[in-house]
């Protein structure tokens, strides 16, 4: 997921609430299972992985990921179940065309929902189209595809698709343009089981701003995170008559209108001072109370960055600060930038990477917070200096998800370099 700049608003009250840190011994004694390597075949291509990318793991642990093939110009969506000796299968690639669009040439996401259904995009093809794809040996269904009327726009038609998530019923939410044939905009549509649900189109009033949403390609908009619920957020990063508003945090909950989740233009957070300057959400990013996830540097604080989450009930709860000591490690929370990566959430655990400061064994790592929105008990997940099934992990643990019970990464500079899950602690 991108990462969009700003300053960050809270609606609600805004607390850090002190953490309870756990030690990080029991990382070191769960030890992660092996999804795919590079330079491993994938099935069906006559081809090996280059690198994976954007891995994601169900409630089971069965995992989707992209990845690049060892030919640099082709690429493919891959899945690997948890259970024993289960290998890989392909559910796309750019060698094979799929059904009403042509042979793509490129991919989005893709994403896992909790219940294992998997929804990613296909482009460059004869059509683009979002796709999802149920378990067991059901077929790819095209959800939504370039010509396809886009709902609520009085006639326009979808041109492409860009990021998406997907929930356990298998809705799918995605950033879509669509164009009148004259002008192309942007906006964010939910597909459901009783038709196309548009959750924000350019020209919407957005709460807080007093101006309206204004995507004119897919980089005007960032997310979108569904729940279970149906309810979805999403950042608008372009808003007409509210520049000072842009990057701010939206939600509209299922049959209800817009609502502010995250306004730009707030101090920061109580006991960091300053004003918070960017934000950054990873997949999954809300959870079924509306709990977003979410990183946000701060400048003139006393704390250059945090992690953390916030509801439209609760305001901030702070997970992770720079400079706070790492579990596990004889470092801290820190680096010649802000350490964070973009913070997921599964149920009530949040899941992050950072950098790490002061420790020259572990440069990098894993964590999560339970009880994320309420009293967070931060622990260790997985470390450089952490068993590995096979080698040693680098210092590139990142492109991070979880589950309820899984979670799962790219060790992007380890021995060998790969895709792998873990259980949380």
């Amino acid at each position: 997921m991108r990462k969009f700049i700003g300053v960050l608003s809270i609606l609600g009250s805004i607390t850090i609430l002190a953490l309870v840190a756990k030690p990080a011994h029991a990382a070191h004694g769960r030890v992660a299972k092996t999804v795919a390597t590079v330079g491993q075949s994938l099935p069906g291509t006559g081809f090996t992985m280059d690198f994976p990318d954007e891995p994601m793991v169900d409630t089971k642990g069965d995992v989707v990921f992209g990845a690049v093939f060892n030919t640099s110009s082709d690429s493919g969506i891959f899945y690997k179940p948890i259970k024993k000796n289960a290998g890989l299968s392909t559910l796309a690639t750019t060698l094979t065309a799929i059904s009403g669009l042509g042979t793509p040439t490129e991919f989005d996401g893709p994403a896992i929902s909790s219940s294992g259904i998997i929804a990613f995009v296909a482009r460059g093809g004869t059509a683009d189209g979002l796709l999802r794809k149920k378990k067991g040996k059901s077929p790819l269904q095209v959800l939504m595809k370039t010509g396809d009327t886009a709902p609520g726009t009085g006639g326009a038609t979808f041109v492409t698709f860009n990021d998406l998530s997907i929930n356990a019923a298998g809705d799918t939410a995605v950033i879509a343009t669509y164009t009148d044939g004259i002008t192309t905009k942007t906006g964010v549509f939910l597909f459901t089981a009783k038709g196309i649900v548009p959750i924000t189109l350019n020209g919407d009033s957005l709460p807080g701003t007093g101006g309206t949403q204004d995507g004119m390609d897919p980089e005007d908009i960032d997310g979108p995170w569904v729940n279970d619920n149906d309810d979805v957020a999403f950042a608008a990063d372009r808003i007409d008559a509210a520049i000072a508003f842009e990057g701010s945090v939206f939600l509209k909950k299922f049959n209800q209108p817009i609502q502010s989740l995250l306004l730009m233009g707030a101090a920061g957070p109580s006991g960091l001072g300053g004003t918070i300057s960017s934000i950054g959400v990873g997949r999954p990013g809300l959870n079924n109370s509306d709990v977003l996830s979410f990183n946000a540097e701060v400048v003139g604080g006393s704390a250059g960055s945090f992690v953390g989450v916030t509801s439209p009930t609760t305001g901030i709860v702070g997970c992770a600060q720079q400079g706070q000591p790492a579990p596990g490690t004889t470092g801290t929370f820190d680096a010649a930038e802000a350490p964070f990566g973009n913070a997921n959430i599964a149920g009530n655990t949040m899941e992050f990477h950072s950098n790490i400061m002061g420790d020259p064994n572990n440069l990098q790592g894993i964590f999560s917070c339970g009880r994320a929105s309420t009293v967070p008990t931060l622990r260790t997940v997985v470390l450089p200096t952490s068993q590995k099934p096979v080698g040693t992990y680098g210092s590139g643990l990142e492109e991070d998800s979880l589950s309820s019970k899984w979670a799962v990464f790219d060790d992007e500079d380890g021995t060998p370099i790969g895709v792998f899950v873990i259980k949380l602690p």
